[in-house]
């Protein structure tokens, strides 16, 4: 095992017992003076056993994943629910923050995915400053109850706003108790409702994403939306807005951010309600520096009258003849990757890259989610 750069532990079915115990100081021992990466899963209380691993001098990229851990045990009471959570709240700030800590000359790369019932306010303002930190991910919930002060993490961005290059944000279904009968739409509003919440923080704050290159975030409020990309423009390069559909007006209101910098971005990744030649118009008018596009999208738009006129059954059909007859000059643009999803239609883009002849690849996404996968 000498010479392991990166390391993946899941600890899901791990029992902590003497033989355990010394495969895992064996394992420290062995990988401490060559390892760049570690990935840990499993509960607070399972990735207690990690805390151990203070030798790790050379640690750059560390991922977190904090599994859900069950505290409403048979014939549990109350009381006994509640110490439960206490533990493993402790096991969080006793434990896995001093060892997140410890890494604090070396780590570049942070990623955290919780979906423990922790309150994740504590876990933020006990981290203290990492120096080289680039690149930090979050996929948990961020509703009241597992992030209940937003400036917490607002503060912690801000402390390594001249370092962070990149940020990814990804919040989760808020957790809906016992709760049997629950509408999809309920649910994915009370994660907007969550998402609300720390969007309103990151733009009330000015100072936290003034070095940001890369930013993936949900749209949200379109409003506050706006004045976050705003804050990151003098270094944004690449941008993800996920977890909602933009029609026309609404793309245009995101696109005016860039009216100033139409040259600065080279990624996009977001998804629009209708696929039509004028949503590709208006981003090559408006961002012609764009180099990769991945888009997404819920249907192809179709006129039926001028369909007709062009004799075209089909959404596909109608989509592709607009393409053709556009004029040269009509869609100038120097986009060099390309994918146009969900559904993948080779006719579709290869008609695509006659009429836009720098198109290079159809593999937009691994071009864009190079800036947020480490």
């Amino acid at each position: 095992m000498r010479n392991v750069t990166s390391c993946s532990f899941e600890l899901r079915d791990l029992s902590l017992t003497k033989d355990t115990r010394r495969f895992l100081d064996m394992t420290r021992l062995a990988l401490a003076p060559s390892l760049r990466r570690l990935a840990l899963h499993g509960t607070a209380s399972q990735l207690k056993k990690f805390t151990t691993f203070t030798d790790l001098d050379n640690m750059e990229d560390l991922e977190l994943h904090l599994d859900y851990q069950g505290h409403a045990k048979p014939n549990a009471t109350q009381d006994e629910i509640l110490a439960s959570k206490q533990s493993e709240a402790e096991d969080v700030q006793e434990a896995i923050v001093p060892f997140v800590n410890d890494r604090k000359d070396t780590l570049q790369s942070f990623t955290l995915v919780s979906y423990s019932s922790v309150n994740l306010s504590h876990f933020f303002r006990a981290l203290g400053l990492f120096p080289r930190l680039r690149f930090l991910s979050i996929k948990a919930r961020v509703d009241e109850a597992h992030l209940s002060d937003t400036n917490a993490l607002v503060e912690f961005l801000h402390k390594h706003r001249s370092s962070l290059l990149h940020l990814d944000i990804r919040p989760c279904i808020p957790d809906i108790g016992d709760s049997k009968w629950i509408s999809n739409e309920h649910t994915l509003k009370l994660k907007d409702e969550s998402w609300a919440r720390v969007q309103g923080a990151l733009a009330r704050d000015r100072g936290s994403l003034l070095a940001l290159e890369g930013l993936h975030l949900p749209v949200g409020s379109l409003t506050l939306s706006t004045q976050v990309i705003s804050r990151t423009l003098p270094t944004l390069t690449h941008l993800s807005l996920a977890d909602r559909t933009l029609n026309m007006e609404e793309l245009k209101q995101i696109l005016e951010v860039f009216a100033d910098r139409p040259l600065r971005l080279k990624s996009l990744l977001l998804e629009v309600t209708e696929l039509k030649v004028d949503v590709l118009q208006l981003l090559a008018n408006r961002i012609p520096g764009l180099q990769s596009l991945v888009l997404l999208y819920d249907e192809i738009f179709m006129n039926l009258e001028h369909a007709l006129q062009l004799h075209t059954h089909t959404a596909h059909d109608y989509f592709v003849s607009v393409l053709l007859k556009l004029e040269p000059g009509q869609l100038e643009w120097n986009l060099r990757h390309v994918a146009l999803l969900p559904r993948r239609n080779t006719h579709l883009v290869q008609v695509l890259a006659k009429t836009i002849p720098s198109i290079e690849s159809f593999k937009a996404i691994r071009y864009h989610r190079a800036a947020f996968v480490r």
